[in-house]
């Protein structure tokens, strides 16, 4: 299995700082992402400073908790131990649930409600600080087991909650949707002032994805000619569907990662909001 599983994961982006000294990582924090058959990481000096982002594709979708050690296995960085590990789990069923209703009891019944039931899975719960609710996800049981065994005192989150709670500065005048593409599917969160709203959809042409976004605006009244739409995650800047969203809406553009550090990031060859959420990942502890 693990041989099948090795020969199965390919390389996507790899870069890794000149500077980086194997001992010193004992010291750093290790910042992932899991995805339903994709993985990411990066590593960062107690001082915040990038030392290795990668970001690794499994070539058949398959059970995350079957290939995920397979990923370890073959990463020799991921053998050391760190003084951190922060985690984002995304691909995964969710919901969001008001914290004055929110009952730990009910939490299984919450999410059969909205997502179905699921087999072999464990309910997980975020605090989303800025819609003042909680998030419930399931996640894979034996992946959970895998990360509690590969990391021990691992900080983990879902990607959403991580989506909502950090995209945006603590205020903004303007209307604002941040839109993150993953494979398949996207994530859309609108704020004003705060977060409105949050949902994910599965995206199988352009004009669905234009029909999701627009009908989400009109819900909240977001006019397409003054709202500013932040894109992030897996989409070429020239991609077919950027276009579309560019003719039904005047303010497009790609986040950049680099405001988040005090040093701008010098990684050569990255596209920034392809990894904004993973690089952002530490401001999120």
């Amino acid at each position: 299995m693990q041989k099948t599983v090795r020969n199965n994961i390919s390389e996507k982006f790899s870069w890794q700082a000149k500077k980086l000294v194997p001992a010193d990582l004992d010291k750093a924090c290790l910042c992932m992402e899991i995805g339903a058959d994709s993985l990411g990481y990066a590593v960062f000096s107690p001082g915040r400073e990038p030392l290795v982002l990668k970001s690794l594709q499994n070539k058949q979708f398959t059970v995350q908790a079957n290939f995920i050690e397979g990923y370890f296995d073959r990463e020799d960085i991921l053998q050391h131990s760190f003084a951190k590990v922060l985690i984002s789990i995304r691909d995964v069923p969710y919901t969001l649930v008001p914290r004055a209703f929110y009952k730990e009891e009910d939490k299984e019944l919450f999410l059969k409600f909205n997502c179905g039931p699921a087999k072999n899975t464990v309910i997980l719960t975020d605090e989303v600080q800025r819609m003042d609710a909680k998030l419930l996800y399931a996640m894979d049981a034996d992946l959970k087991k895998n990360i509690d065994k590969l990391f021990p005192s691992h900080h983990t989150k879902s990607a959403v909650s991580l989506l909502i709670d950090h995209s945006m500065p603590e205020k903004t005048a303007k209307d604002t949707a941040f839109l993150h593409f993953r494979k398949d599917a996207v994530d859309l969160v609108v704020y004003r002032n705060s977060p409105l709203f949050c949902n994910s959809f599965s995206v199988l042409s352009p004009e669905d994805l234009l029909y999701f976004v627009l009908a989400s605006f009109e819900q909240f009244a977001f006019d397409p000619a003054t709202v500013k739409l932040v894109i992030t995650g897996e989409t070429e800047t020239n991609s077919f569907a950027v276009k579309l969203l560019t003719k039904y809406i005047k303010s497009v553009s790609f986040a950049l990662i680099d405001r988040q550090f005090k040093k701008p990031l010098d990684i050569p060859g990255m596209p920034s909001h392809y990894y904004y959420h993973l690089l952002n990942r530490i401001q999120c502890e």
